[in-house]
């Protein structure tokens, strides 16, 4: 109770310094001016703080988490404050700095201070690791040559009549893929047996198809399904 008490104390004398006039439109109005900084976050006065308004009112969360208490941008309190959950956070980065300060305060232009705090800590310079950046090896011919594209194995026979045959199908190294070519297999040697060669017509004759395995851990040789899986991994 006594540090919950100081941390609003020094929070209500960090809003004096630097929103006497919203804390007084506030107080007198229920709201903050036109042209004020705070308007976008639609203040309001709980205790003689201002904090973040919104629409969170019955959101089963910490009323700290629904209306986080308003921070100036330039304030020594701020940069302590700053500094300690870095700290308390294991050197937590920009973003993780930023998501656990929001739970209890909002303060303005927060990411340049995040940025700022993990960009001058010592510690966190030091044990940054270097990621070794690897040549990637040149595009394989499938790559940059025209071609047609193949979605799907359960959609070959659709796909094909549909926009023609491809000349060659290019996937993962996985257990499910490799059936897959097995069946294809199968069927290529059903075309082309003397049983059922008869039954097919001239222009329904097939050469075949290429299936390739891109090599194990090369997600270079995936093109743009790789691309999209980048991106998903990302996030």
């Amino acid at each position: 109770m006594e540090i919950k008490q100081a941390t609003h104390c020094l929070v209500k004398l960090a809003q004096d310094e630097r929103f006497p006039q919203d804390l007084a439109e506030v107080a007198r109005n229920g709201q903050v001016k036109q042209n004020s900084r705070l308007k976008t976050l639609t203040p309001i006065l709980t205790n003689g703080v201002l904090r973040v308004g919104g629409r969170l009112r019955y959101a089963p969360v910490s009323y700290d988490q629904r209306h986080p208490m308003i921070l100036p941008d330039k304030h020594p309190f701020i940069q302590l404050l700053v500094v300690h959950y870095h700290r308390k956070f294991l050197h937590a980065d920009p973003q993780l700095l930023i998501a656990t300060i929001r739970e209890k305060f909002w303060r303005l232009r927060i990411r340049n201070l995040a940025r700022q705090v993990v960009h001058s800590c010592v510690s966190c310079f030091r044990c940054k690791p270097k990621i070794l950046q690897q040549f990637m090896g040149e595009l394989p011919p499938e790559h940059v040559t025209p071609a047609f594209p193949f979605l799907r194995t359960a959609a070959l026979k659709q796909f094909v009549a549909r926009r023609g045959k491809p000349e060659l199908i290019e996937c993962d190294n996985a257990t499910n893929f490799k059936g897959a070519q097995r069946e294809l297999n199968d069927l290529a040697q059903l075309f082309v047996s003397q049983q059922h060669q008869e039954l097919i017509t001239t222009n329904c004759t097939e050469n075949g198809i290429t299936f390739k395995f891109i090599p194990p851990r090369s997600p270079n040789f995936g093109g743009l399904c790789k691309a999209a899986v980048k991106s998903l991994k990302k996030h």
